[in-house]
């Protein structure tokens, strides 16, 4: 028998079992790095999901300004009929007092009121005061007040109108015979003027009852807000703007430059509209 074969055989094999071992060694050695790798991986989609995110974007919050008209609980007789005097209003149409109120839709509104009182500035003829607007809808009573001071405007500098009353154009005039009142007030969205006049049969008005009409104007859309320092007939151009001519020179009582009529009512006695 030849030895150097037998060993050269058994070496053969050794050297094939060593291979197959270091071949098993070196896929069990990628088995466990490619598991590493995967599980850094995996780790590392965990941590990207779970790092702090991005700041968010600062929201600024907002707050629903009320509406022209504020809900309340029911028709509140001491606030309506304790001060001034309150009468039926009657609406030139729905759709006419929908676009009024504004900021949300009329459902069945029905009991609309009004109620005005005045109060004589600084011992002119001048009149400042609120008109207040109210109406029941779906079982709620809504009201709007509209107002004009008895003060005398700011001063500031660039300004029209310093050290004017503000109920500067709110007065009774002669037209003909008749003895008219017509004047501004505000709120927040938009202008109205009032209008007083002799009902008929009642002569000049004094001693007998008025009938009237309010007339509005909805300021138009804008991110800012209304200047402080005037009202809104003081305004000459801008949103806020809600001058009329026909008011101003006291040309007309029964049409105003972008006025819209609201309604009418009657039965106003002059003495009982003042504070």
């Amino acid at each position: 028998m030849n030895h150097s074969i037998l060993l050269s055989s058994r070496d053969q094999k050794m050297e094939r079992t060593q291979l197959k071992q270091r071949r098993l060694t070196n896929n069990t050695i990628s088995i466990v790095l490619g598991l590493g790798f995967l599980a850094m991986g995996l780790a590392g989609c965990n941590s990207k999901s779970s790092a702090p995110e991005a700041a968010p974007v600062a929201v600024v919050a907002t707050t629903t300004p009320p509406p022209r008209v504020a809900e309340g609980g029911g028709y509140n007789s001491a606030d309506w009929e304790g001060s001034g005097q309150t009468v039926t209003f009657v609406p030139e149409s729905f759709s006419t007092f929908n676009s009024y109120v504004g900021t949300h839709p009329l459902n069945e509104p029905s009991n609309y009121k009004i109620n005005i009182k005045l109060e004589l500035v600084g011992g002119l003829l001048i009149l400042g005061g609120k008109i207040k607007i109210g109406y029941t809808d779906v079982g709620n009573w809504y009201e709007g007040i509209m107002e004009t001071g008895v003060g005398r405007n700011s001063k500031c500098s660039n300004c029209h109108d310093n050290n004017v009353y503000e109920a500067a154009y709110n007065y009774y005039y002669m037209d003909g015979t008749n003895r008219i009142f017509s004047g501004y007030f505000q709120d927040r969205l938009g202008a109205i003027i009032l209008v007083l006049e002799p009902a008929q049969g009642s002569g000049d008005g004094d001693g007998g009852t008025y009938k009237g009409a309010v007339f509005y104007r909805n300021f138009a859309q804008s991110v800012e807000p209304q200047s402080a320092e005037r009202k809104c007939w003081f305004i000459r151009e801008g949103a806020y703007d809600c001058r009329s001519s026909a008011l101003v020179y006291k040309s007309s009582y029964t049409s105003f430059d972008n006025y819209t009529k609201l309604g009418t009512f009657t039965g106003i006695d002059p003495a009982k509209i003042l504070k």
